[in-house]
């Protein structure tokens, strides 16, 4: 009879396991900054800073050990974003819309919008953001195995 004993393959396989997890994190993590990162440099060199709200703390991520998820809070992020078709902008609080032009104030009923083009910001933060968790745990990975 042969006996095999698992206690200590189980306790090691448990260590490899909590290893690679926390490499998961680690690489999520990095995905993530990087992400950050290229959406609100994107956001400078494309978009003309008025309030902030889109740079200045909109962009901010849920992370658990299994995802993260990179955001802006900012309510116009999707216009910038994806860009608008023309429309009409119409008075809906107050009876005229007041805004200056050429130095002059115009108040008007409602205004025609051209629209705008879309300036993305989110969807090539997330492709760099990719890469870089899959390089980070692709290297992460080579460590764990070679301690292995």
């Amino acid at each position: 009879m042969i006996e095999i004993k698992t206690d200590a393959f189980k306790r090691a396989l448990a260590g490899l396991r909590a290893k690679y997890e926390h490499a998961a994190s680690i690489a999520i993590a990095t995905g993530i900054k990087v992400a950050e990162d290229v959406a609100v440099a994107a956001l400078r060199s494309q978009t003309k800073r008025r309030t902030g709200e889109l740079e200045d703390g909109t962009l901010s991520y849920q992370r658990s050990s299994r995802e993260g998820v990179l955001f802006s809070s900012a309510k116009h992020a999707r216009f910038i974003e994806a860009g608008t078709v023309p429309h009409v902008i119409a008075a809906r609080r107050t009876q005229f819309l007041r805004f200056v032009v050429g130095g002059k104030t115009v108040f008007r009923r409602a205004v025609f919008h051209p629209g705008t083009e879309p300036r993305p910001f989110m969807a090539p933060a997330a492709i760099a953001g990719e890469t870089a968790m899959v390089t980070a745990i692709e290297r992460e990975a080579d460590r764990i195995a070679r301690e292995f």
